[in-house]
């Protein structure tokens, strides 16, 4: 039994680590690495694990800080699909057919403050054309 490092190939990123391994099962393929030492790093969390040279390593704080941007990025590109979709969603139950029923099922559906601040510019903005016509 060994321990492996699993890392993806086209990045080095280290995905996995697996302990007590049947090793036959790991030690052909190129994307494993058969019991690496990783003592000095063992408490720093897999993401920050880069392949290096048929070796794991720790990630230099440059490599880190482009990981967690990566992260920032990812969160934020599905908060703004997330909140353009209630955005849709807010401007097809407004115009003409603002019903109670419907801004009511709209204001149920916030989640967060971002959801509300969301909600009010469109209501807001319904009025204001609302009010020129």
């Amino acid at each position: 039994m060994a321990n492996v490092a699993i890392f993806d190939i086209s990045t080095d990123a280290v995905k996995q680590y697996l302990r007590s391994v049947n090793t036959p099962n790991y030690s052909s393929r190129p994307d494993v690495i058969v019991n690496p030492d990783i003592t000095a790093f063992q408490s720093v969390p897999l993401k920050y694990w880069k392949h290096d040279a048929g070796t794991i390593r720790e990630m230099t704080q440059a490599e880190k800080d482009a990981v967690d941007a990566a992260e920032v990025a990812a969160t934020q590109a599905v908060e703004d699909a997330r909140l353009l979709a209630i955005d849709d969603s807010i401007e097809d139950a407004l115009p003409g057919d603002a019903t109670l029923a419907k801004v009511d099922a709209r204001i149920d559906a916030i989640a967060s403050f971002a959801d509300l601040k969301v909600l009010l510019k469109k209501m807001v903005r319904h009025i204001a054309k609302k009010n020129d016509n």
